[in-house]
């Protein structure tokens, strides 16, 4: 291409080939290449360790510090190329640190913004020093080179590949348009509603006169015993649980028959004989149930406070 550039007598310098891609990522101004700068034969990328599990899934780790190429290519002649230039080379001597656009361009505070009013500020102030630029100069010097050369570039370009030529207007690089971001209100509207149903009534019929009081006292058995409480509403017009209407059906076991129900015992009787003899607590035989006791005091009557000798064995 540039072999036919040079065929219509259009010096390298005048006409640049440009294209997208290939520069390092660390630099904004580098955002485009000629074509030249496309080789890049430091990016050979390493092998993966370990092994793939399909030979469709490639082990070659790319390199990630050029930026991804694009299919657009530039070959035109346009007056902002001379102003980008310069802008490239005022912005990197007033900023030796590097210069990042998303300083300015990525605050969120600037969705509702049409413009990103800071980075404006500082590109007039790097183009301050610029002088006006005659357009219509510019675009009459073109009239004298062939156009069919333009024609002639796109039948040499890749068919995928994007393709600007002749004259080109496009703003320069530290202008960004911008739109606002659309920020959506709305309501959730709240609906409410009611339906009428059947509303029924009833009483006792007048089945229980309105002189007659219904009031008893309940009780109710609870954990410290039982409880009364007095019934004086109007619920025993309907349940029909009057003072004195409980009827009391029977008072024994349901189960009198159950002769495990509970255990028997043998009744015992005891009678006790008490002796302060000794001949006659010893005399006799005992009966059945019969308990002999013999009591004597002549602990209490020793006033030596010595033990009484027990009475000597038959």
């Amino acid at each position: 291409m540039r072999a036919l550039i040079n065929c219509f007598g259009i010096p390298s310098g005048s006409l640049e080939i440009t294209e997208v891609g290939g520069y390092k990522k660390d630099d904004y101004f580098f955002n485009r290449a000629e074509t030249v700068d496309k080789i890049r034969l430091d990016n050979t990328g390493s092998l993966v360790s370990g092994s793939t599990l399909s030979q469709y899934v490639s082990i070659q780790n790319n390199d990630e510090k050029y930026t991804q190429d694009s299919h657009q290519i530039d070959v035109s002649f346009s007056p902002t190329t001379y102003i980008n230039t310069e802008l490239e080379s005022i912005v990197t001597a007033n900023n030796p640190s590097g210069f990042d656009i998303d300083n300015y361009i990525g605050d969120p505070r600037l969705m509702a913004s049409s413009s990103y009013v800071d980075l404006n500020n500082f590109a007039a102030r790097n183009l301050a020093s610029f002088e006006r630029y005659d357009v219509y100069d510019f675009v009459r010097l073109i009239k004298f080179f062939d156009n069919q050369l333009f024609k002639m570039i796109k039948d040499y370009v890749p068919a995928r590949a994007v393709t600007t030529t002749g004259i080109l207007i496009k703003p320069h690089i530290l202008e960004r348009s911008k739109v606002k971001v659309p920020i959506p209100t709305w309501t959730r509207p709240e609906y409410s509603g009611s339906i009428g149903t059947a509303f029924t009534t009833g009483s006792e019929g007048g089945v229980i006169p309105s002189t007659v009081s219904t009031a008893y006292t309940a009780s109710f058995s609870t954990l410290s015993g039982s409880v009364n409480k007095i019934i004086d509403n109007n619920s025993p017009q309907y349940n029909g649980e009057f003072n004195g209407t409980v009827l009391t059906v029977t008072t024994q076991s349901l189960n009198p028959g159950n002769i495990y129900r509970k255990a028997t015992y043998i009744d015992l009787n005891y009678s006790a004989s008490i002796y302060t003899n000794f001949a006659e607590f010893n005399t006799g035989t005992l009966a059945q149930g019969e308990i002999k006791i013999y009591y004597y005091d002549d602990v209490i009557n020793n006033t030596a406070g010595q033990e009484p000798e027990p009475p000597a064995e038959p």
